[in-house]
């Protein structure tokens, strides 16, 4: 099994982009923003117990999803703003004893990748995602979530939802 450590993100913004994922018939893991992705994580859970400990430690933060974006032409989707996402990616990468990955991590909310599409659907995804996803829209992380992905090639669902401390 893999896991991976996102955000759940506002209903209004799920949703859409759920319906946006299945008028292409596509069933993938809810949306969300990875925090921890699967390739640095064991392929257990033995990490929880550490993680339930670090997360009682970091404080509910702030976090902006913002306009529009693509990895080349191979991901579209919506920045995400907030001082605080790099350092809970920190020190939960320190509190678990991960090796910390080499690409420069860019907090954003996945639409859709291109391996399941054309290069004309993604434009056309483009045009609806502006249309429809509201931009600026701030709401508080109370939580994190861990996603579990059971066989291979399945898509990863919410495993267990650990909260943030409350207290600042």
């Amino acid at each position: 099994m893999q896991y991976f450590i996102g955000i759940k993100v506002p209903n209004n913004y799920s949703k859409t982009i759920q319906n946006i994922r299945e008028s292409l018939n596509l069933k993938t893991t809810e949306p969300h923003i990875t925090i921890i992705p699967p390739n640095i994580l064991p392929n257990d859970d033995i990490f929880i117990k550490d993680l339930i400990l670090c997360c009682s430690t970091i404080s509910q933060f702030d976090i902006e999803i913002a306009d529009i974006g693509k990895f080349d032409d191979r991901v579209i989707f919506l920045k995400v703003n907030s001082s605080e996402i790099s350092n809970v990616k920190s020190k939960i990468v320190n509190a678990l004893n991960l090796t910390e990955e080499k690409r420069k991590f860019v907090p954003h909310l996945t639409i859709l990748k291109r391996k399941y599409m054309s290069k004309t659907n993604i434009e056309k995804v483009q045009q609806i995602v502006k249309n429809k996803l509201p931009y600026k829209q701030k709401y508080i992380v109370t939580s994190l979530v861990v996603y579990q992905q059971k066989t291979d090639n399945a898509a990863f669902a919410p495993y267990m939802e650990i909260p943030l401390n409350s207290q600042n």
